[in-house]
């Protein structure tokens, strides 16, 4: 429940929802096109995370070209399991992945990004490796955020919703 006080969308006129509705935040069309705004809030939740281990607040920017070859593999339907079928520049990169229950989910940055660091629990810090049990994907997505040797990094982030 929210309640807009004073309401957010009055008066409902055409003009008025066009001068105040943006589209989602997408760039470019075709293989150009890619989520700039998603972009840039998980490089900040990313860096969020790692000032909580020490770790450099500015260690990752925002990759365009990753961001743009992801949305287009995404977009096609292509595996992203396999790293030969990357653009040649981005097949030594780590990789995340995040599945989410609904388009909402899946469109908050904070979302993806919370889950992998989630991975905490599964890293054990005393030996460096996870857990006993654990499972091994998790911690080396926790490790990927908050990894020291990573300042200064780029990353890209693709989203898919749904079906489309």
């Amino acid at each position: 429940m929210a309640w807009y006080c004073k309401g957010g969308n009055s008066p409902r006129t055409a003009s008025n929802f066009k001068r105040n509705v943006n589209p989602v935040c997408v760039t470019g069309t075709g293989s150009q096109k890619w989520h700039e705004c998603y972009n840039k809030r998980a490089v900040e939740r990313h860096n969020r995370y790692r000032i909580i281990h020490g770790t450099a607040a500015t260690g990752f920017s925002v990759d365009a070209a990753a961001a743009k070859a992801i949305q287009a593999m995404l977009e096609a339907g292509t595996s992203m399991r396999d790293p030969s079928l990357r653009p040649a520049q981005f097949r030594s990169c780590g990789q995340s992945k995040f599945e989410g229950g609904s388009s909402s989910e899946v469109l908050a940055t904070n979302a993806a990004t919370d889950k992998w660091y989630s991975g905490k629990e599964a890293y054990n810090f005393p030996s460096g490796s996870a857990n006993p049990g654990a499972q091994k994907e998790s911690a080396l997505q926790f490790t990927q955020i908050v990894w020291k040797g990573a300042a200064g990094k780029r990353v890209g982030f693709g989203v898919k919703v749904g079906g489309s």
